[in-house]
């Protein structure tokens, strides 16, 4: 019976095609260890605070954040934003994720707000814009509602893993970069608890298991594990499409791959 639901389990999860969530968030972030690591922020728009006078972001082809970072203790330094320069408007923009109104970007922050080598920034700071598609990009604008529909002030120090909403914290991570990839990519997760037991594992789009990365129990917090694009056998996979799936005594998150050969 437990094979039978878990089989069930991953069929849905494939037929959904997204990240499933413990509770509904609105802006998670993968925290970098220091504004030279990669840092990965998605937005769910269909959960955010559209401000009096404004439009949702939710249902346009792409968005764009509009962003920067705190140093010293002073938010919006740096800044990136939309309706600047022809770079700020491409660097800048976020598209959905397997027709969602999950919005996705992911950078360096120090190459991305470019940030002084002598500079150490401590959060990033960030609302959402419309996009040049959307006739008027200012007038629509997603922002937190836990702060009264504010801007999203997120520090490095508290924001790993994080999941900001109208229940608090609670989301599973589940990402990779680069993606696509030719010869290999980095997986990012995360565990709640101390002791926690989590697998993570590469299927095929038949629903075949072609490897598992990892299977035992974890520290809290955001984890790393690299794939080389090769089967449990030590055999490269072909190109196409594959499903990575995080699986912990409470949750289940998928995400899809796409590897290029």
């Amino acid at each position: 019976m437990q094979k039978l639901l878990q089989k069930t389990s991953f069929v849905l999860l494939f037929l959904v095609s997204g990240l499933l969530y413990a509770q509904d968030p609105v802006l998670t972030i993968s925290c970098p260890a220091s504004a030279d690591d990669w840092v990965t922020i998605t937005y769910y728009a269909d959960n955010g605070c559209t401000p009096d006078g404004k439009t949702s972001v939710a249902g346009l082809p792409y968005i764009a954040i509009h962003s920067g970072v705190t140093i010293g203790g002073s938010g919006w330094q740096y800044v990136k934003g939309w309706n600047d320069t022809p770079d700020n408007i491409t660097a800048t923009k976020m598209f959905p994720e397997n027709g969602t109104n999950n919005y996705k970007i992911t950078f360096i922050p120090r190459e991305f707000y470019g940030i002084p080598a002598s500079e150490s920034p401590t959060g990033i700071n960030c609302v959402f814009n419309g996009s040049d598609n959307d006739p008027a990009p200012w007038a629509s604008e997603g922002k937190d509602p836990n702060n009264t529909c504010g801007d999203f002030a997120i520090a490095f120090a508290d924001c790993s893993g994080t999941s900001i909403g109208t229940v608090g914290q609670g989301a599973i991570q589940l990402h990779n970069y680069p993606n696509p990839f030719t010869t290999a990519t980095q997986i990012s997760y995360f565990t709640d608890n101390d002791g926690e037991f989590a697998s993570l594992k590469v299927y095929n789009v038949q629903g075949q298991l072609v490897k598992t990365l990892t299977a035992a129990n974890h520290i809290a917090g955001q984890h790393y594990v690299s794939w080389d694009g090769a089967d449990s056998n030590g055999n490269l996979v072909a190109g196409g499409q594959y499903i990575i799936t995080l699986e912990t005594p409470n949750h289940v998150s998928t995400a899809k791959m796409l590897i290029i050969r």
